[in-house]
């Protein structure tokens, strides 16, 4: 009996492409721009948590009189893990009504958190004939949404430099 032994690296090679083979003959198959456009809606939603989070341990040192910006980066780190069980136990909505709470925000970062979450879900938990229709780039609306769609996650990001450039002093 002659086994001819599978390497890790070909075989997640062999599942990976029998996988994707099957995604493209779905019905529901997502085109390349779309997937493009979800993991850039992905990406910047994970961004824009990653900051809410910084936030939120910013306004707990500091209601707490720890002043993190004189700390040593170890110290920092082991900070930052002390908390970490409690913040990705929170969803994306807690979180920003915490930011909410905190009430400093002079823009509309919250509305523009809710409106780049509400985008996410609309990738996470897809209808796919509806974002395929929705997303069209070969029709005027559709190129209009993906339009809004970037400039709300452009606009995230650049009200949440502002609000970091506000609160961190």
């Amino acid at each position: 009996m002659n086994k001819t032994k599978i390497t890790i690296d070909s075989e997640i090679k062999q599942l990976s492409g029998s996988l994707n083979g099957l995604i493209d003959t779905l019905p529901t198959y997502v085109p390349k721009e779309l997937k493009e456009l979800r993991d850039i809606t992905l990406n910047i939603h994970r961004l824009l948590e990653t900051a809410m989070e910084s936030r939120i341990i910013y306004g707990v040192d500091k209601s707490y009189g720890i002043k993190t910006s004189s700390m040593n980066l170890p110290a920092r780190a082991l900070r930052l893990l002390s908390l970490e069980p409690i913040l990705s136990n929170l969803s994306f909505n807690q979180k920003v009504r915490i930011i909410k709470f905190y009430n400093d925000s002079e823009n509309n970062l919250v509305e523009t958190l809710e409106k780049a979450n509400s985008y996410r879900n609309e990738f996470v938990h897809p209808n796919e004939y509806k974002l395929k229709r929705k997303f069209d780039v070969n029709t005027p609306k559709g190129k209009q949404n993906v339009r809004d769609l970037l400039r709300c996650l452009s606009k995230a990001i650049k009200e949440f430099n502002l609000y970091f450039k506000n609160y961190i002093k």
